[in-house]
């Protein structure tokens, strides 16, 4: 039994457009917390609020990256696969 898998790759492409657009407008984006003067617990509240956010930013933009490494590894894994799969069948 054999398991078909249907790829679009000029939608695959397209996404990993979106992506990067997404990306490149994520690392433009000025996350560091501002610096705090005086003191009082809402003042440490708010400086750990945006060191959260700050991280936050931070792991969604390695996110992103990682995903776009990984659709553009799935893209040409499926496009080097069916090149093989064509010249395999020209040699029939």
């Amino acid at each position: 039994m054999s398991t078909q898998i249907h790829v679009n790759s000029s939608n695959l492409e397209a996404q990993i457009n979106v992506l990067k657009n997404m990306e490149s407008r994520w690392t433009a984006m000025n996350t560091t917390p501002p610096a705090t003067v005086g003191g009082g617990a809402s003042c440490n509240e708010l400086e750990l609020i945006g060191n959260l956010y700050h991280d936050i930013h931070t792991t969604m933009v390695q996110l992103i990256e990682n995903t776009i490494g990984f659709m553009e590894n799935t893209k040409k894994s499926f496009e080097n696969s069916d090149q093989t799969t064509a010249r395999l069948m020209e040699n029939k």
